[in-house]
């Protein structure tokens, strides 16, 4: 293609201007490194730590007040509603 008096070149060709610098290339990232890159996983859920001889205690003497019967079984019924978490 010919190129005529009043047409100017493209901006990819034409050279850059006396005393300017040409335009630096424009910065890219590197990929990421995928040896050391974590897995997005779903928050994990701890299970809860094992209620202390108080809570246990607490736990009972409420559950006594409400329902009377034997100590043992209300500190184990007690114990185990803590543990799973079903306070009531």
């Amino acid at each position: 293609m010919a190129r005529t008096p009043n047409s100017k070149p493209s901006a990819a060709v034409r050279p850059p201007a006396a005393g300017k610098a040409a335009p630096a290339p424009a910065a890219t990232q590197p990929p990421p490194n995928l040896s050391t890159a974590r897995p997005q996983t779903a928050p994990t859920i701890e299970p809860k730590a094992r209620p202390s001889r108080e809570e246990i205690a607490r736990a009972a003497y409420f559950r006594w007040l409400k329902q009377g019967g034997d100590p043992t079984s209300n500190w184990l019924a007690a114990e185990q509603e803590l543990t799973r978490g079903k306070v009531r």
